[in-house]
C-alpha cells in the first residue's frame, strides 16, 4: 500500500475549494455561454442521433453506410443515451446539452482532485479546474454539439482517480469498481481502456506488482472490465454472426491512415474527405466483409512501403501532440486562434513543471507514469489510423494538470522571493 495523502502542514497555496460551488460556477458559466452564442436547443447533431432515431422507430441500432445498414457502426453508450432522451423529450437538444455541461463541470471538479494527487499546492488544484472549465474545445463540444466528448473527458479523470485509489489502497471493492468502470468507459470510447494497462505498467515499473500483490487486483479489474463490455460482444455475435469486440468501422479508420491518398488526417491529398477514396470493391458487401476488406487493403499498402508507414505514423503523432494542417478548416478562424493560444499556454506550463518538479514520491511517479502512458497510448492508437485535433482532448486533462502544477510552482517561487525581499528591506 502506498500512503494516500501528505500531511496537512505541507499543503500550500490557500484554502480548499468546495467542489459543490465549483461545479455550480462552471455549470452556470457554460449555460450563460450557450445562451449568448445561441446554442440553446440548437446544438449540432451527428450520427448518434441517426442511430437513436432509427432505434426509436423500430429499425434497429443501425446507421446507413456505403450501401448497407451498419449494426455496429459506433460504440453503444452515447447513442443509447441519445435514444433515451429522444423517447422522453423528442428531438429537443437542450436535455442532452444540460447533461453534457454537467459532465464538463464535473470534469473541472475531478481535475481539482487529480491535481491534488500530484502536488500539495492548492493553487495548482484550482488552476487545473480553471484550465478544464475554460478549455475552448470542451466548451464548444458541450454547448454547441451533441457529442460524447464531455462524458469521455469526465470518464478519463474518473478512471485515473480510481487507478490512483487502487495504488493507495488495493482492495477487492476498489478493483471491482475500477474494472467495471473501465469496461463501461470502453463502450463509450475504446482508448479509455488504456488507463488500465497504463496503471498496470506503472506498478510494474516501480516494483509493486509482486511485492505488494497488485497483480491479483489488476486481474480482478481486467475480469470485471470484460464482464461490463461483454453484453456488446454477445449482441454483436448474435446480430452479425461473428465476434466483434469493437465496431465494424475499425477497418475503415485504419484504412483512412494507410492508403495511397492518406495524409494523416481525415482528408486526402486533394483536400477532400477520405471517404471519397473508398475502394469500389467494398460497396454493397456485408459490414463484417467491408471491415475485413478495409483492413486487408491497409495492410497491403503498408507491406508495399514499410518506411512510408513509419514516416506517416511519426507525422501523425506530431499532429496529435501539436496541430493538424486542417485545424483551421475544421473550425472557424477565431475558434482556431483561441485554442492555439490556449494550448501554447498549457505547453509553457508543462515546461515550468518539468523545470520545477524536484524529487517526487513513488506514488507521484506512478501517477505520472500512468498519465503519460495513457496520453502516449491514445496518440499511438490514432497515429495508426488518422488524427484530428479533437482526438487529443479526451486525454488532454493530463497536460492540464501538469501545466497547472507548473504555474503554481512558479507563483510560489515568486511569492517566496517577494517575502525574502520584504524581509531584507524591512517592509
Amino acid at each position: 500500500m502506498i500512503p494516500d495523502s501528505v500531511a496537512e502542514s505541507r499543503v500550500t497555496g490557500g484554502r480548499e475549494i468546495s467542489r459543490g460551488w465549483m461545479f455550480c460556477a462552471v455549470f452556470l458559466l457554460q449555460l450563460i455561454l450557450m445562451l449568448i452564442f445561441g446554442y440553446w436547443n440548437a446544438s449540432e447533431e451527428f450520427e448518434y442521433y441517426t442511430i437513436a432515431r432509427n432505434f426509436a422507430n423500430g429499425l434497429g441500432f443501425v446507421y446507413p453506410q456505403m450501401g448497407i445498414d451498419y449494426h455496429a457502426y459506433l460504440f453503444p453508450i452515447f447513442p443509447l443515451l441519445r435514444f433515451v432522451l429522444l423517447k422522453i423529450f423528442g428531438d429537443a437538444t437542450w436535455p442532452v446539452q444540460l447533461i453534457l455541461i454537467a459532465f464538463n463541470a464535473g470534469s473541472s471538479c475531478l481535475a481539482y482532485s487529480l491535481s491534488a494527487k500530484l502536488t500539495e499546492n492548492r493553487r495548482a488544484h484550482l488552476l487545473a479546474a480553471v484550465f478544464v472549465a475554460v478549455h475552448p474545445g470542451l466548451l464548444f463540444y458541450a454547448i454547441g454539439k451533441v457529442h460524447w466528448l464531455p462524458i469521455g473527458v469526465f470518464a478519463s479523470f474518473g478512471l485515473l482517480l480510481l487507478a490512483i485509489r487502487l495504488f493507495e489502497l488495493p482492495t477487492l471493492n476498489g478493483a471491482v469498481v475500477f474494472g467495471l468502470c473501465l469496461g463501461l468507459s470502453y463502450l463509450l470510447r475504446p482508448n479509455l481502456l488504456l488507463i488500465g494497462p497504463a496503471a498496470f505498467m506503472a506498478v510494474l515499473l516501480f516494483g509493486k506488482i509482486v511485492a505488494d500483490g497488485y497483480w491479483k487486483y489488476f486481474l480482478i479489474a481486467g475480469f470485471c472490465a470484460a464482464l461490463a463490455a461483454s453484453p456488446w460482444w454477445i449482441r454483436n455475435r448474435v446480430v452479425l454472426g461473428a465476434w466483434e469486440f469493437g465496431t465494424t468501422t475499425s477497418g475503415l479508420q485504419f484504412w483512412k491512415g494507410n492508403n495511397p491518398g492518406a495524409t494523416g488526417t481525415n482528408y486526402n491529398t486533394d483536400g477532400k474527405p477520405l471517404t471519397k477514396n473508398v475502394p469500389r470493391i467494398v460497396i454493397g458487401k456485408r459490414e463484417t466483409e467491408q471491415n475485413a476488406l478495409f483492413k486487408r487493403e491497409a495492410m497491403s499498402y503498408i507491406a508495399q512501403d514499410p518506411a512510408g508507414f513509419v514516416e506517416r505514423t511519426g507525422r501523425k503523432m506530431f499532429y496529435f501532440v501539436w496541430f493538424t494542417p486542417e485545424v483551421g478548416d475544421t473550425y472557424t478562424t477565431w475558434q482556431t486562434k483561441v485554442y492555439q493560444a490556449y494550448y501554447v499556454i498549457v505547453l509553457a506550463g508543462i515546461l515550468l513543471y518539468l523545470f520545477n518538479r524536484g524529487n517526487s514520491s513513488v506514488k507521484v511517479r506512478m501517477i505520472l507514469t500512468t498519465m503519460v502512458l495513457f496520453f502516449i497510448g491514445t496518440g499511438l492508437m490514432h497515429a495508426l489510423c488518422y488524427v484530428e485535433n479533437r482526438h487529443r482532448w479526451i486525454c488532454e486533462g493530463v497536460l492540464l494538470c501538469l501545466a497547472s502544477a507548473g504555474y503554481a510552482a512558479m507563483l510560489e517561487k515568486i511569492g517566496l522571493a517577494g517575502d525574502v525581499e520584504r524581509k531584507r528591506t524591512g517592509a
